[in-house]
C-alpha cells in the first residue's frame, strides 16, 4: 500500500526475496473493486509531472555562481 512507484514496488518485491514481480503482485496486490475505483479517481486528480519538472526545480535551487558553470558546460557539449 506504501508503494508508490514501480521501483518502490520493485524493491519491495526483491526485499521479499521474489523471483519475480509477478509474486508480489498475485500475493500482495490483490484489491477489492472499490479499492481500484478510488485509485482510478485519485489518479485523475494529481498534477502531472512534466519531464522536465524535476531539472526546473534542480536549476531552480542552484545559486548564480552554479548557473554559470552548468551554462558553461551545457554551451560546451552543444558545440561539440
Amino acid at each position: 500500500m506504501h508503494a508508490r512507484t514501480m521501483p518502490d514496488y520493485k524493491a519491495l518485491s526483491m526485499n521479499l526475496m521474489h523471483h519475480d514481480l509477478r509474486i508480489t503482485d498475485s500475493i500482495y496486490a490483490p484489491m477489492l473493486s472499490n479499492d481500484v475505483q478510488k485509485r482510478i479517481a485519485n489518479l485523475a486528480s494529481q498534477p502531472v509531472n512534466q519531464p522536465d519538472d524535476d531539472l526546473r526545480v534542480m536549476v531552480s535551487r542552484l545559486s548564480n555562481a552554479d548557473l554559470s558553470k552548468v551554462m558553461m558546460i551545457v554551451a560546451e557539449r552543444l558545440a561539440a
